[in-house]
């Protein structure tokens, strides 16, 4: 994660099997990564990423890190992308597709 953008936009992973992101924000601003529906285990740092809004909801302060583990439940397209105010219309998004 960067300030307004991710590194990688696309990722990939095979249902069932657990996919291991590690988020490192480069960026001066907290970002987030966040995909609102998705079937599955998301645990951030060991915690539920679960939240009201999102099945993943991931938060990285500023020049932190952390560790996401996803393990999809059903194959398909999902879009992820960093839900602070305006950073998903700057292109702050992405796909991750499983198969």
């Amino acid at each position: 994660m960067e300030d307004i953008k991710f590194d990688k936009t696309a990722l990939s992973a095979v249902k069932g099997e657990k996919l291991t992101l590690n988020l490192t924000n480069a960026g001066a601003l907290e970002h987030d990564f966040t995909i609102d529906k998705i079937d599955g285990k998301a645990e951030f740092d060991g915690k539920d990423a679960k939240s009201d809004k999102a099945a993943v909801h991931a938060v990285v302060k500023a020049k932190g890190s952390g560790k996401l583990e996803l393990t999809p439940a059903a194959a398909g397209s999902y879009e992820f992308y960093c839900a602070v105010a305006g950073h998903k219309e700057a292109g702050m998004k992405g796909t991750l597709t499983v198969k």
